[in-house]
């Protein structure tokens, strides 16, 4: 059945979306409402509202603070004229009953009575409260002038103090007013002066107030017009002497601004002081110019200069005379230190060598030594002193010119650590080309060795008791291999693909393998800047940087304790490299910093040198930093350390920075069949062993083969050879003719040549610091039968790309 339409509800309205609105009106109502409380609340104007009882109905947290209440339990109820001072309750009264009759707002100021019964004061403004068409209160604010109150006080009190300092003054006084014309200072006018300026100038106050000072000087022009209006521009108060003809007399005028165009002066007649000092003046001239010749020059010099006497026991007494560079080196004044003797700001271990200085002093007549001064608040500054003795009022007298020299010491020695660390670097360098040409070596011969194990290995039954022997002849050899290996990278003779990396990301993803390695007793924190640049360096040597850091940290916490990894962007200016090998750049910098057992100066200098080991016997090989270093100084980065016994170590390793992404690993294609397709290899290799087993394991894969000892006799196959030659395995290092240009000679004979370098080591001649350039292709000695055919896969398949 259809519901029937609500008579009070216009036709075509739900009655339910009318009880929606009122709802909603209501609400906004209430918030309204809440608002104006909230501002009532928080405003510092002090609200009230009053009932027609005259007691207090509500009021604000201010008009509490007003009136020295804590809670508004304190006012309401309370009668208006509880709070006011009794004097006022009638004038109170007058205020508030017009406003319960109705009538219109009311303001003005009044005081109050606080509650601990001090009086403030108060602008106010009220108005009647009017509800169904009735007053039913009174509600208003009050702000608060008690502070206006008792500046204007002080302001009256202070012009009081003016006036009656301004009349007793002995000195003339007058205050003016700058008159403008054109925009420029032309007069200035008269508004007051002292009953001291009428005396000193024979006139009258009523004569002179608010007029020109040409009218009352009888002038053209003001006088001192553009000293005045400087002081007035400037703010800045001026002194100064002069003479005034029309009444021939000397005045000393001081002048400061008072504020907008206002300016005061204040004067006194010292024309007979003048004519007095003039006298003195022309008596002293001569010497004062030669007292202040020699002040100028006393006080000019760089060094300290002082001045003593000799005691009564021979030694050096009270100073007679410093200058101004002794005073603001020692932290004295100049009156402090003429209370002192040199002993006073001598070391107190240089003190013995003063004596047999002042007997060779007294001999000589001039003595240089140094020593070490103290300063008044405890500094030592190392001094070079320069004696030597004149004769004054017939008494020997010393003068000793004395200068800092902390800048020469600290320079000398800046520059005796700079000299450790290059012959610490140059000790470095020459153990690394020993240990990269002991790896060449060792590689050439594990090469042979662990090929022929492979042999070996190949060739005996599962069952076979010598397959034990040879298995363990193998392992041996890549036990030797990784050795040579971490040789190689100290001796930075490694070849390195580097790739751009984000040193942040290989930390993150290292924490977790890290905690495991050091332990639950100890405490690895990272502090990674966000802003870290990148830097180009191999990923898989960062990370073993990282770890062999770590692994050094932990070993030096016996009982536990803590390591921080922390990264930074870091500049080195062209004057700011502390290290020999620091260039001036952009760098990243990595941080491994642990509160362990420390290292002494001894230990530090060797750090980094192969086999060195502070470890017990079996506890490691003493290649973990070594191998850190390398890597470091072959990514183009240098490493400097910060350690003291018993206070930890700091590793700072610093590695050049780039702003974005230029170069990255090219991997090659899929590694797929090894053996041959039929193609031919030429095999240059100088070590004969070396080269019989190469050939062996590639004849396994079916390949064809040439043979070369050195360079030479590769280029002369290469021209004799009638059939193809498909890919040049050489080794890097060869008598004569290296690898890298034997390859580039092949390739102007054989366009398309492929070439495969190898080597136990590089030389640096296939690449930069040993990072391997883009489209080289190197297998790194010892390799074995697979390595060696899987690499030769790669490259001969990369025929059509490359």
């Amino acid at each position: 059945m259809a519901q029937a339409q609500d008579p009070n509800v216009p036709e075509g309205r739900s009655p339910f979306a009318e009880s929606e609105r009122r709802l909603e009106a209501e609400e906004l109502l209430h918030a309204h409402y809440e608002r104006f409380r909230r501002i009532i609340e928080n405003t510092d104007a002090g609200y009230f509202r009053i009932g027609l009882d005259g007691c207090y109905e509500d009021v604000n947290p201010a008009w509490l603070r007003m009136y020295g209440f804590t809670s508004k339990e304190q006012a309401i109820g309370r009668h208006f004229s509880s709070v006011q001072v009794p004097e006022d309750r009638a004038h109170a009264g007058q205020i508030v009953e017009p406003l319960l009759r109705g009538e219109p707002v009311r303001s003005g100021e009044f005081s109050r009575l606080r509650s601990d019964g001090t009086v403030g004061y108060h602008n106010f403004s009220a108005n009647p409260v009017v509800e169904g068409g009735k007053v039913v209160g009174i509600e208003g604010f009050l702000v608060d002038i008690t502070g206006l109150r008792a500046a204007e006080q002080q302001r009256r009190h202070t012009e009081q103090r003016y006036r009656s300092l301004f009349n007793s003054m002995h000195e003339g006084a007058a205050l003016h007013r700058l008159v403008y014309a054109n925009g420029a200072a032309a007069n200035y006018i008269l508004l007051d002066v002292n009953p001291r300026y009428e005396e000193i100038l024979g006139v009258k106050r009523a004569d002179v107030i608010n007029k020109l000072a040409t009218a009352v000087y009888g002038t053209d022009d003001a006088p001192y017009l553009k000293q005045y209006a400087a002081v007035v521009e400037t703010g800045v108060p001026l002194r100064f002497e002069t003479y005034y003809p029309p009444l021939d007399r000397h005045f000393s005028i001081s002048v400061a601004p008072m504020g907008g165009d206002l300016f005061a002066t204040i004067f006194f007649d010292d024309t007979e002081q003048k004519k007095t000092q003039q006298a003195l003046q022309n008596a002293n001239r001569a010497i004062t110019q030669a007292e202040q010749h020699y002040r100028v020059i006393f006080n000019s010099v760089s060094d300290a200069l002082m001045v003593h006497s000799l005691g009564e026991d021979g030694l050096p007494g009270k100073f007679i005379e410093v200058n101004d560079v002794a005073c603001r080196r020692l932290g004295y004044t100049r009156e402090e230190l003429l209370q002192l003797r040199p002993f006073d700001i001598d070391a107190p271990e240089t003190v013995a060598a003063v004596p047999p200085i002042i007997k060779r002093l007294m001999l000589e007549g001039y003595a240089v030594w140094e020593g070490i001064h103290v300063t008044k608040d405890g500094r030592r500054i190392p001094v070079e002193i320069l004696n030597r003795v004149f004769e004054f009022n017939r008494k020997p007298m010393i003068i000793a010119s004395v200068r800092d020299i902390t800048e020469r010491r600290q320079a000398e020695a800046a520059h005796a650590k700079l000299e450790a660390q290059f012959r610490q670097a140059q000790k470095l360098e020459s153990v690394g080309r020993l240990a990269g040409g002991v790896a060449h070596d060792f590689n050439n011969l594990l090469t042979v060795i662990n090929g022929y194990a492979d042999f070996l290995l190949a060739g005996l039954e599962p069952d076979n008791p010598m397959r034990a022997s040879a298995g363990e002849i193998r392992a041996a050899g890549d036990r030797a291999a990784s050795l040579t290996k971490q040789l190689l990278a100290f001796s930075r003779k490694q070849v390195i693909e580097p790739k751009v990396t984000d040193l942040n990301q290989e930390i993150r993803g290292s924490e977790g393998m890290l905690q495991r390695l050091i332990g639950e007793d100890i405490l690895l924190t990272t502090r990674l800047d966000s802003a870290l640049g990148l830097t180009l360096a191999d990923a898989e040597q960062l990370q073993q940087v990282i770890m062999n850091l770590v692994v050094n940290a932990r070993d030096a916490m016996k009982n536990g304790g803590r390591i921080d990894i922390t990264t930074r962007n870091l500049e080195v200016s062209d004057d700011g490299a502390a290290h020999p090998d620091a260039k001036p750049g952009q760098y990243v910098m990595l941080t491994v910093a642990d509160n362990g057992t420390g290292m002494d100066e001894n230990t530090r200098q060797h750090i980094f040198e192969p086999f060195f080991t502070t470890k017990g016997p079996d506890k490691g090989t003493g290649l973990g930093l070594s191998t850190v270093y390398g890597i470091v100084r072959q990514s183009g980065g240098w490493i400097d350390i910060t350690t003291e016994v018993g206070m930890g170590s700091s590793f700072n390793i610093c590695l050049p920075r780039i702003d974005s992404p230029e170069r990255a690993r090219r991997d090659g294609p899929p590694a797929g069949e090894w053996r041959s397709s039929g193609e031919t290899i030429l095999v240059v290799e100088d070590q004969e062993a070396v080269r019989r087993l190469t050939t062996s394991l590639l004849r396994e894969y079916g390949y064809q083969l040439l043979e070369a000892s050195d360079g030479t006799d590769a280029l002369r196959i290469a021209k004799e050879y009638g059939g193809e030659i498909d890919l040049v395995l050489t080794d890097v290092v060869l008598p004569g003719i290296n690898g890298k240009e034997l390859s580039e000679r092949l390739q102007e004979l054989r366009p398309g040549l492929k070439v495969l370098f190898t080597s136990g080591y590089t030389a640096d001649a296939i690449g930069d610091r040993g990072i391997l350039a883009e489209g080289l292709a190197y297998i790194p000695k010892p390799f074995s039968g697979g390595e060696m055919a899987a690499k030769i896969r790669d490259v001969l398949r990369s025929r059509n790309s490359g």
